[in-house]
């Protein structure tokens, strides 16, 4: 198996983007039929913000893996923004159905 020269590359990470954008919106869009529908959260939706978590993460520590000095701060603060909404979400949640 033969390495990939750049255009190889580039012609890759285009055709991974489109298809990542496709899906995104493909799952965003049948969420948001869902929740219009009346059945409230469903999995489009969660498969959508799992998704959209994992790219962010992802770019973040590919980062540091590079010796970004800005990345590591830029890291914690969505994975604390994200644990405080987490949060909140659970108690909403208790408040609304209960445990």
């Amino acid at each position: 198996m033969k390495k990939m020269d750049e255009m190889e590359k580039v012609i890759t990470l285009k055709s991974i983007r489109v298809s990542w954008i496709l899906i995104a919106m493909f799952l965003f869009g049948w969420g948001i039929k869902n929740y219009i529908d009346g059945f409230g959260q469903t999995l489009p939706m969660e498969l959508f913000s799992f998704q959209v978590v994992i790219v962010l993460i992802s770019k973040y520590i590919y980062m540091m893996k590079v010796d970004d000095k800005d990345s590591k701060g830029n890291l914690i603060k969505p994975i604390i923004v994200t644990l405080f909404l987490l949060l909140l979400g659970c108690i909403i949640y208790y408040f609304m159905i209960g445990f």
